[in-house]
């Protein structure tokens, strides 16, 4: 399958979210310690998902903030970013 979106276009928008996210140091909780974070990735059912990739139920994070991000999208795909976190 072959999108119609400009390589370019679609890279601008990458870079637009990765941006976001590096600015959001300004107002999200500092982490002090070692940490680890999840990347979820939900899929339609008819999706083609790599064999490498797990499948799991949605993960929810109990009294969280929740902080919409910039999305982007291939002709093919839409990408909607957000970044759960705990602020306690």
């Amino acid at each position: 399958m072959t999108g119609t979106k400009d390589i370019k276009i679609i890279q601008k928008e990458i870079r637009d979210v990765l941006r976001q996210i590096c600015s959001t140091v300004s107002f999200l909780p500092l982490l002090d310690c070692p940490c680890s974070f999840d990347l979820h990735i939900y899929a339609t059912p008819e999706a083609v998902i790599p064999e490498q990739w797990g499948e799991r139920g949605p993960c929810f994070i109990a009294n969280s903030e929740e902080l919409q991000l910039k999305s982007f999208s291939t002709s093919i795909h839409r990408m909607n970013t957000v970044v759960s976190y705990k602020a306690d």
